[in-house]
Parts: C-alpha cells; sequence; structure tokens
C-alpha cells in the first residue's frame, strides 16, 4: 500500500494494520489490541518517512550523471561497500648542494621552487655541501602532482642557510599525484558496482589495479599469452604512464590478492603506451589579445579533451575537436594552419595507450 506523506501517517499506517485484523478481535480505540498496535504504527511511519528521504536525495549521481554526493557524505556512503577514497602521494627526486665550503645540511631542511613558493621539499638524510657539489634526495612536505616539477627549478632554500648554499635539481622531481577528487571517487565507484569482480576475472583485475593509489584506470587483456595469463595495462592518475615503480606497486598488490593460478609469471602488468600529441598552428588574432594568454587557455583545452578520450578501448583524436578548441578561445579571429603530429589527419589512438600533449606551437 502507498500512504500519503503528510500529518496523518501514522493514523493511515494503524488504520490499515487494524482493518487486516480478524472480524472476530475486537479493534475499538482503547482495546488491547488498539492500544498495542497505536505505537508499532507510529514507529512504522518515521521509519517509512525516512526510507522515502532516502528514495527522494540524490545518488552519488544524477541523471545527468553530474556527482551530487560530495566529501564526507560520499565516503561514508561507499565505505558501507568497503571502498575508501585514494589517498595523494608525494613528489620525489635529488637535488645538488653546493657551497664555497663545507656546510652542513641536516635532514628536514626545506628548499623549493621560487616559481612555485606553495610546493616544498625537504631533504631525506643529513648531508654536506661541498665545492664541488652534494647529491641528495628530498621528498615534498606535501601530496600532489604540483611536486612534479621541472629540472633546474628548484634553488631555493628555507632558513639560515638562504645565501650560504647554492641548489638546483638536475632532474625533474616525479611520483606525486592528487587525492582521488570527488568526481573520480564517485566513478570508480560506480564503476566497480556496474561490473561485478568475481573470481579472478578481467574485472576483478581492473578493480585491483585502480585500488592502488596514484592509479587511473586499467585496461585488462585476458588469455593474452596463452591461458592462464592475463595482462594489466595501467594508467596514472596523472592521465599519462605510471612510473616504473607504481607499476611494480600495482603487479605487488595484485599478486597479493589475486586468486592461485598456474603458470609462468601469469600476471603482467605494463605502464600505458604515451602516444605524444604535437601541434602546429598558425592564428589571427584580435589586436586586443594576448598571445601567451591564447597559449595558456589553449594548453587547458588540449588537456581536458585528451583525458576525455577512453582507454580500454580504441580512439581517436580528432583534428576538428582540437581546432574547434583553438577558435573558441576569445581573441582567436581565425586558423590560417593547423597540423597534428605533422599531417592533417585524425590520430588512432589503440586501447590501452594514452594520447598526451606533446610540442605545442601556436605562431600569429
Amino acid at each position: 500500500m502507498i500512504y500519503e506523506m503528510n500529518d496523518e501517517l501514522a493514523a493511515q499506517i494503524l488504520t490499515n494494520m487494524l482493518d487486516n485484523t480478524p472480524a472476530d478481535v475486537d479493534v475499538r480505540e482503547g482495546t488491547p489490541t488498539y492500544i498495542a498496535l497505536a505505537p508499532v504504527a507510529d514507529e512504522f511511519a518515521l521509519l517509512y518517512s525516512e526510507l522515502k528521504a532516502q528514495e527522494e536525495a540524490d545518488f552519488i549521481v544524477n541523471e545527468s550523471g553530474e556527482v551530487t554526493m560530495y566529501g564526507t557524505k560520499l565516503e561514508l556512503f561507499a565505505a558501507a561497500w568497503g571502498e575508501k577514497r585514494k589517498e595523494g602521494g608525494r613528489a620525489t627526486g635529488v637535488i645538488s648542494l653546493s657551497s664555497a665550503e663545507p656546510i652542513p645540511v641536516p635532514a628536514g631542511t626545506r628548499v623549493y621552487a621560487p616559481a612555485t613558493m606553495n610546493v616544498l621539499f625537504e631533504t631525506d638524510v643529513d648531508s654536506i655541501a661541498t665545492p664541488l657539489g652534494t647529491s641528495v634526495t628530498v621528498t615534498a612536505v606535501y601530496e600532489g602532482s604540483d611536486g612534479n616539477l621541472s629540472s633546474q627549478s628548484i634553488t631555493g632554500v628555507v632558513g639560515d642557510l638562504e645565501g650560504m648554499i647554492t641548489i638546483s635539481n638536475p632532474f625533474e622531481t616525479s611520483g606525486g599525484y592528487d587525492e582521488e577528487s570527488d568526481e573520480e571517487f564517485a566513478a570508480r565507484f560506480l564503476n566497480n558496482r556496474r561490473n561485478e569482480a568475481t573470481s579472478g576475472n578481467a574485472a576483478h583485475y581492473r578493480l585491483w589495479a585502480t585500488e592502488v593509489a596514484g592509479i587511473e584506470d586499467a585496461y585488462v587483456i585476458p588469455v593474452w599469452n596463452g591461458p592462464n595469463t592475463v595482462k594489466v595495462i595501467v594508467l596514472s592518475s596523472g592521465h599519462n604512464a605510471p612510473t616504473p615503480e607504481k607499476v611494480q606497486e600495482v603487479r605487488t598488490y595484485i599478486e597479493s590478492v589475486r586468486p592461485i593460478i598456474g603458470g609462468i609469471n601469469p600476471v603482467t602488468v605494463e605502464a600505458a603506451g604515451e602516444v605524444p600529441i604535437n601541434i602546429s598552428a598558425t592564428v589571427v588574432i584580435s589586436s586586443s589579445s594576448n598571445i601567451e594568454t591564447i597559449r595558456a587557455e589553449y594548453a587547458i583545452a588540449i588537456q581536458t579533451y585528451l583525458e576525455s578520450l577512453a582507454f580500454g578501448t580504441e580512439d581517436i583524436v580528432r583534428i576538428v575537436r582540437l581546432q574547434n578548441a583553438l577558435l573558441d578561445i576569445e581573441g582567436i579571429i581565425d586558423i590560417s594552419s593547423f597540423t597534428l603530429s605533422g599531417g592533417i589527419a585524425n590520430i588512432l589512438i589503440p586501447a590501452g595507450s594514452v594520447a598526451i600533449k606533446g610540442l605545442v606551437t601556436i605562431n600569429v
């Protein structure tokens, strides 16, 4: 029976229960049966109201696929299925410390890139700056992809050592990745519900791979090298190929949870193959436009488009989509030439590969 949600809900439930009582039982107000059923009706009314509210409340996503549950509420909801948000990771790297004379540099000394003052690194061990330079490993203070810096960008030091030692990072820092966003967490949760993972099937291997922090997606190829073999190709949270260390972490985790199967090295884990997308364009811009601003906005548009491409199936980088993204930028009047990786054709991205932004040249 469907009840009307109003102030008489408890009375509706009580009336229905009394009407269904055997005809030879006295159900008039004040009788034992009436007195026994009245508080039960009150409790049922409360429960019915709560269930109705849950039914009418937004799910993790609405009908349009937009996330409608955020933060702690999303985490508590997913926890009922044993799932939790993946944490971020801290970038690591190596810096060189030099000085006119030997100077001790204690572990925990903080260094930074002047262009990104909010990204701090700490030296991992005690070291000594010398005239010839001393290499020391560093780890980002905070989690996040902001810690992935280009070479020769870390030159500042915090504290009393400023002005006494010279710092540089000869190589890029890497391995930093952001905490799983609400959108990423919700998408992974829903995918795991829609694709049942049981008994080591393909969905199970994808689930295990994406449970590792820093892994966004995985493409699974069953029996890729004969019976009882499986290949898992993983994509990092930065939407590019993960580091060898992260690939090994995924491999180790899968080995710890997968069912026992026969064969030698039955599980192969590989990083996604990167397909650089190089763009060269000549544009006509308005007199009030700034070409550097246009380049910066287009870089974001390219990344957004490439991240929308499928990973587990073949997909196509369409030249017209990238041309339209450029034309959509304020200040662009026209495009006089445009090439995609040296040609004018679309680029096929195989399943298990990822298109990444390559060299982008925008001239006027």
